[in-house]
């Protein structure tokens, strides 16, 4: 399971703050800066391997001093935001293709509008 970088950042910080309300740990504003920051570091430095994902997910829990027993939570969260986020960029895949072929010049713009 590989969350791709960048779009991770959100979803470990409700993640986080879900298990924070589930273990009733402490959130204070501080607490939404230092979530943000992390969740932004760490989802890019997240390892291209399978488990990655819950190694950040494991330093996001200890930094917000939420219990490690809701890693089995967070995993099962991770993986079906996970699926969510590679069906859309899988969808959407196409469209990134089309729009560097068109800065690149290489379609005939032309051709595509007559056919809508």
């Amino acid at each position: 399971m590989q969350l791709y970088c960048g779009a991770a950042a959100p979803i470990f910080i409700a993640i986080a703050f879900y298990l924070a309300e589930v273990y009733q740990a402490p959130v204070g504003p501080t607490c939404f800066a230092v979530a943000g920051f992390i969740s932004l570091i760490v989802s890019l430095a997240t390892p291209p391997v399978s488990g990655g994902t819950m190694i950040c997910l494991n330093i996001m829990l200890n930094a917000l001093g939420i219990p490690l027993s809701g890693l089995a939570i967070a995993s099962v969260l991770a993986l079906v935001f996970d699926y969510i986020s590679t069906g859309s960029y899988i969808a959407m895949r196409h469209m990134e293709m089309v729009i560097q072929a068109g800065h690149l010049d290489l379609l005939d713009k032309e051709v595509l509008r007559s056919n809508l």
